[in-house]
């Protein structure tokens, strides 16, 4: 485990730095680097009805070398957290080589994961990660049918009970995306995650809006009408919704308050079923984050198109300050552009310089 690491970067906090607000607005430049993305390689072991990673297979993976070759930077530019997407991290040969120079230089690691691969590498997770958020989507029928795996369930319910035995102390939490096939499941979902000792729960809307995830555009349609509720689905969720908050667990487990869900699932789905554009938020994800892909593909955020390509275009910082993410950002209004409106991963972080958790669990979903 390392020592002075980073705070969790909450989803549910605002942005509060009025000189970060102005700095978006003239279209400054990165305002730091406290939270990076990577996705280590590019395969998946599951078949989930809401994401195609597993349709590419496992070719691409990052850059070990150039990684470390850039760690001081990164670091000097006030990193202080990585996230481990996917595709599924744990599938990368030499995962825990890749993260050491962070590791190294205090930077904290989140590791988001869906099940395969935990029980096996339990004991790196337990010296490397401080962070676990896995993938929980229902109950175990719920879970398998949604995950597209007989079993799932069951291989995250083993790795778990290793990492518990060795790392009794990690900080454990599930993320649930919500959406048509388990949208009556939220009652049941928290059960199970008591049921796994996890500490904490949070819900959000499957995205349907986006070609994030690798998702075809070739059937935008078709991928809206499998994956968001109906009219009388969302009522139907408006109801669980009501019914999770007498759960006695709900208010020490949820990460998310009731107002804040009933906007991120209720409102926003009402609002896609009615033809426009959920309420605008605010989001300060380009200018105090980056996401690399597996193919060293760099984006400002999971949602929105590459900005270049690591490390053929240049080193990192290079690339988020280059004069395309410049102009990117400078013409990005988080509360106007579309698919920041439909977006269902807001993040805010405050200014690097005072960066503090905005929120004491979760971490980008």
């Amino acid at each position: 485990m390392t020592s002075s690491l980073g705070p969790r970067p909450g989803t549910d906090g605002r942005f509060e730095a009025t000189a970060s607000r102005s700095a978006m607005a003239s279209g400054a430049g990165m305002l730091g680097l406290p939270l990076l993305v990577l996705e280590p390689q590019s395969g998946c072991g599951l078949a989930c009805r809401m994401c195609e990673i597993w349709r590419q297979g496992r070719g691409s993976r990052l850059d070990g070398a150039a990684l470390a070759a850039e760690a001081d930077a990164w670091r000097a530019a006030g990193l202080s957290r990585v996230l481990l997407s996917g595709g599924e991290p744990l599938l990368h040969p030499d995962l825990w080589g890749l993260v050491a120079p962070l590791t190294r230089r205090g930077v904290g690691i989140t590791l988001l994961a869906a099940g395969p691969g935990l029980a096996e590498q339990a004991a790196p997770i337990a010296r490397h990660v401080d962070d676990l958020v896995i993938s929980l989507d229902g109950p175990p029928a719920v879970h398998d049918r949604i995950r597209g795996r007989r079993g799932a369930f069951d291989l995250l319910a083993r790795g778990l009970a290793a990492l518990r035995s060795l790392a009794p102390g990690l900080h454990i939490g599930a993320r649930c995306t919500v959406q048509r096939g388990n949208h009556t499941q939220l009652r049941a979902t928290l059960r199970t995650a008591i049921e796994l000792d996890l500490d904490s729960l949070s819900f959000l809307a499957v995205d349907a809006h986006s070609q994030a995830f690798h998702r075809s555009a070739a059937d935008p349609q078709g991928s809206r009408r499998r994956l968001l509720p109906d009219a009388a689905e969302i009522d139907a969720l408006e109801h669980e919704l009501k019914a999770l908050w007498a759960e006695p667990e709900s208010r020490c487990r949820l990460v998310e308050t009731p107002a804040r869900l009933q906007a991120r699932l209720v409102d926003h789905f009402r609002a896609l079923s009615e033809g426009h554009l959920p309420a605008p938020g605010s989001c300060n994800a380009p200018w105090v984050s980056a996401v690399i892909e597996a193919d060293g593909q760099v984006r400002p955020c999971f949602f929105h198109p590459p900005i270049g390509r690591w490390p053929s275009d240049g080193a990192l910082l290079q690339i988020l300050e280059s004069s395309r993410a410049r102009r990117f950002r400078a013409a990005l209004d988080p509360s106007r552009e579309p698919l920041c409106r439909a977006c269902v991963c807001r993040l805010n972080l405050k200014q690097p310089s005072t960066a503090a958790a905005t929120g004491p669990r979760g971490g980008m979903v």
